[in-house]
């Protein structure tokens, strides 16, 4: 080990010493110095091991720089930054650091003395570097002479160097200057005027504001960077010296008339740390120009984001009473974000406005208009969100009775347009009724209002958004002063005039037992007779086992036991030691607990597979009255038609277990899907006999499905034993693709007599995208495949879809659910595919495409 360690330094120490020997070449090229520069900044705490190596370096590079041309400013200051890095690198190293700093001082003065044209460039890279030494090495300057370098900087006017200022500030906020400088009058514009030695203490903070104002003086001249820097350090040493801050009213309010963010951020620094000190109602100046700043439509959303910051910040500190509110409404190009921050502003003025109730609750919902406008258009997402949120702020505020009102008509009037935000409705007032400890009835309002809806409904419309009522009807019974008598009507209504027991989906029919025993925990419920009457309707008609036997243990419950022991059984918070059911209803119950096993048990590993066998199609076009004659006519009436497609599966048999027998009875396979556009029932099969690696038997997967998104289906199926056990175990899902949904266009001989090949004209035709209601959906583009491979490909696969094939051209006419086509056109011209797609459903435009390059 010792021996690598002295070959690795053996191998540094060669190398060092390799790249000072191409330092002291006169290379008439500077870029190959100026490389070797850079690389010895890099690994200088490699090579530097020794005082020794230090001063070798220090040698060569002050050799290039007093022989380097006044052309060469690169090299120069190259040179000056590595002789500055290597200093602060080895100073621990020194035996007398202070010496080596005055030899390097004075190799600084001494280049400052050629005096020609390269200087200028030189001047600000040398002040730079005094700067990064005190940094890094603090009062190590103190025991150096600077005289000779800065009896060069008096015959110039550097105090418009930015370097300058800062390190003199520097050097004024440490309270160590004295030593450094000469005093001088203050009406030398040549060279800064010094005080006495600040660090005993003597010193008149008249004059210290009058050195700093000096500094001031100069910052219009600087760069944005380089002058907030020095109003940074002029504003820490007023702090120090108990200076009055006027001095820095002119940047103050020349700060807030700007549009750069750095600037303008200085300036609040500046309000946040002296507030109205720094100038004449400085607080109500900033807050007027902060939303100039903010409705300026260049700066981004970040930028106007900080700005409403720096509002909600100032709002305490206000001191005029005439707000305009106006400017906190929403525009129509500002962000989710930048909108919820507007309107978050607006509530914190209305609430230290103290306007009147009614006058507060008109602001706020005028302030929300956008947001309500794209609620009310259907729009989901975070648009819908930010709503949510952002009234659910406004009610938690604002606690007067008129807020309340508007927010409730708003709220309800969104669930009744669009069902599909009744969950976002449930959980706003969820949240009220949870988190929110006052007085108001809103949650009640609302649900009552809900369920009033429900009642007016018909029973279609009802079964289609029965997910979203199941989920009203839920809430409802956690509610103490809800109508029960009612939900349990509505809840046999729904049963008794749909078809969702004979569906008997087990999602929806978990939720209505969930709602059954909400009624069931109810102390106050009275109406035993009809909640016995919808668990026998589940019980006897349900087409799903396992709903079905729960909804009998309910009744047999409700039938059997008191009111005290039920409610006992089902608020049980912790379970007990006990064998049965029996013995829990005869036993003296002291505590609120029940027993309850599982009446499912889960299985680790799949013992079931689906594997795909053919693919089948299924319409309805009972609404068409007639047969479509005309292209028109069959647009028209298209909506009516609904195409579906069924995938016929074989159920295989994975493996089997001991506890699993020969034969399996209602056999359930349920699917689960993440998107809402699809829906797949659920399979049920009575009887199934299972041996490893066997068919078992076919099944059809019916896709209903609203759009054709591809999609991932989760499956998980449930069988019962012969001892009377129920098991659950999860299937590989079922992968669908975009081709999954075709639907040849042989199924329109069934309701019209039009050819495809003029649909599918019409699709592609630039007049259809002209008039359509989503203009989008017409799209061109290329395929990088040669003519012959395409229609090799297009005949393999996909030949009953090609409705005409000329010389140079190829038309395909898909039919996808519900009711939509695409229609695709691939022409060639100078061995080029042209692929033209039209369709009636811009969403179907962006699968296509997908699909299409995927097939190269």
């Amino acid at each position: 080990m010792e021996g690598v360690v002295k070959g690795r330094e053996h191998f540094q120490e060669e190398s060092f010493q390799q790249l000072l020997q191409v330092l002291r070449f006169d290379v008439k090229q500077d870029q190959m110095q100026i490389k070797m520069l850079s690389l010895l900044q890099e690994k200088c705490h490699q090579y530097l091991n020794s005082a020794s190596s230090f001063y070798t370096a220090y040698e060569v590079l002050k050799s290039l720089l007093m022989s380097a041309k006044s052309q060469s400013v690169l090299l120069m200051q190259n040179v000056i930054a590595t002789l500055t890095c290597l200093l602060i690198e080895v100073v621990h190293l020194l035996d007398n650091p202070s010496d080596a700093l005055n030899d390097l001082i004075r190799l600084f003065a001494q280049v400052l003395s050629k005096g020609d044209e390269s200087i200028v460039c030189l001047e600000a890279t040398i002040l730079m570097s005094l700067e990064e030494i005190e940094y890094h090495c603090p009062d190590l300057l103190e025991e150096c002479n600077l005289n000779d370098i800065f009896q060069r900087f008096k015959s110039f006017s550097y105090h418009q160097s930015a370097s300058w200022s800062l390190l003199a500030l520097h050097y004024l906020e440490q309270g160590s200057m004295a030593r450094k400088f000469s005093s001088r009058s203050i009406s030398d514009q040549n060279s800064f005027a010094i005080l006495g030695d600040l660090q005993d203490g003597s010193f008149d903070p008249k004059e210290v504001g009058k050195v700093l104002a000096s500094f001031l003086e100069s910052v219009c001249t600087m760069t944005v960077p380089c002058s907030v820097r020095i109003v940074e350090k002029v504003s820490n040493c007023l702090q120090k010296y108990a200076v009055s801050p006027k001095i820095l009213s002119c940047f103050f309010f020349n700060g807030l008339k700007s549009f750069d963010v750095l600037t303008f951020q200085m300036a609040l620094k500046l309000l946040n740390t002296f507030f109205n000190e720094v100038g004449e109602n400085a607080t109500d100046v900033a807050y007027s120009a902060i939303l100039v700043l903010a409705s300026h439509p260049c700066l981004s959303t970040v930028e106007k984001l900080l700005a409403f910051n720096w509002i909600n910040f100032l709002q305490a500190k206000m001191t005029q009473s005439d707000l305009n509110l106006s400017a906190y409404y929403p525009v129509v190009f500002d962000s989710v974000d930048l909108t919820i921050k507007k309107l978050d502003c607006l509530s914190w003025q209305c609430l230290a406005s103290n306007k009147k109730g009614s006058d507060t609750s008109m602001m706020l919902l005028k302030g929300s208009t956008r947001l309500q406008k794209l609620v009310h258009h259907g729009v989901g997402g975070e648009v819908a969100a930010a709503f949510y949120g952002i009234m659910f702020c406004f009610y938690a505020r604002h606690k007067n009775r008129h807020t309340s009102e508007e927010i409730s008509k708003l709220l309800l009037a969104v669930a009744t347009v669009h069902v599909k935000f009744i969950p976002n409705t449930i959980d706003f007032v969820s949240a009220v009724w949870k988190h929110l400890s006052d007085k108001r009835t809103m949650p009640q309002d609302i649900i009552a209002s809900m369920l009033k809806m429900m009642g007016s409904c018909n029973m279609s419309d009802l079964f289609e958004n029965l997910d979203y009522y199941l989920q009203v009807l839920h809430f409802a019974t956690e509610l103490k002063d809800s109508d029960l008598k009612y939900i349990v009507s509505l809840l046999l209504s729904i049963l008794q005039n749909t078809a969702v027991c004979s569906i008997g989906n087990w999602m929806k029919g978990n939720k209505i037992l969930l709602i059954c025993q909400g009624l069931m925990k109810q102390e106050a419920f009275q109406s035993i007779t009809r909640l016995q009457e919808v668990l026998l309707l589940i019980g006897k008609q349900y087409a799903d086992s396992d709903i079905s036997d729960r909804a009998k243990f309910y009744y047999l419950l409700l039938c059997t036991l008191s009111r005290n022991k039920l409610l006992r059984v089902l608020c049980a918070d912790s379970v007990i030691d006990s064998s049965s059911l029996s013995q829990i209803v005869q036993a003296e119950i002291t505590s609120t607990c029940a027993p309850l096993s599982e009446p499912i048990q889960m299985l680790a590993m799949p013992i079931f597979e689906l594997r795909r066998k053919n693919r089948m199609f299924s319409y309805d076009y009972k609404g068409v009255s007639d047969v479509c004659e005309t292209v028109s006519h069959y647009i028209s009436i298209v909506n009516q038609i609904k195409l579906s497609v069924n995938l016929i599966c074989q159920v295989v048999c994975l493996k089997t277990l001991d506890s699993i027998s020969s034969e399996v009875y209602a056999v359930t396979l349920a699917f689960f899907s993440k998107m809402t556009n699809l829906a797949v029932p659920d399979i049920f099969v009575p009887k199934m006999h299972i041996v490893e690696g066997e068919r078992s038997c076919n099944v059809k997967v019916q896709l209903v499905c609203k759009l054709p998104i591809p999609e991932r289906l989760l499956i998980r199926a449930t069988l019962g034993m012969i001892t009377g056990h129920v098991l659950a175990s999860d299937i590989h899902p079922l992968e669908l693709s975009f081709t999954d949904f075709f639907i040849k266009p042989e199924v329109l001989k069934s309701f019209t007599n039009i050819k495809p090949q003029k649909i599918a004209e019409h699709f592609l035709s630039s007049q259809h995208a002209a008039d359509s209601i989503f203009p989008q959906a017409y799209s061109v583009f290329q395929l990088p495949l040669s003519w012959e491979s395409l229609k090799k490909m297009l005949y393999s696969s996909l030949k009953d879809y090609i409705v005409a094939d000329n010389n140079n051209c190829l038309q395909m006419l898909i039919l996808l659910p519900e009711h939509y086509h695409l229609a695709v056109q691939f022409e060639t011209f100078d061995r080029l595919v042209t692929v033209t797609m039209g369709t009636d459903n811009w969403i179907i435009l962006d699968q296509g495409a997908k699909w299409l390059l995927s097939l190269t």
